[in-house]
């Protein structure tokens, strides 16, 4: 298989599996949005958490790798910072 063809599969995965999280989460929020608000709040804590998960398992990542690529540290810190900020 050459790049251009891996390319194209990686596109179309990233693509079904985005549309797929997209529906999932809109059909959460219309059930948690006919409930309590507290179920509503629980759902933007676990969302917010599996981020801050995601944030620090690739910082750990990049750390663990950095010695090859010394920048590429500063930008995963920095771009998790960010992340972590909004």
């Amino acid at each position: 298989m050459d790049g251009a063809t891996g390319l194209g599969i990686s596109s179309l995965a990233v693509t079904v599996i985005g549309v797929a999280d997209g529906c999932v989460q809109g059909s959460l929020f219309g059930i948690a949005g006919r409930m309590p608000s507290q179920y509503t709040q629980a759902l933007m804590i676990g969302a917010a958490c599996a981020g801050l998960v995601t944030s620090i398992l690739r910082a750990l990542t990049k750390v663990s790798i950095s010695a090859q690529e010394p920048c590429s540290l500063c930008t995963a810190v920095g771009c998790s910072l960010v992340d972590q900020a909004c």
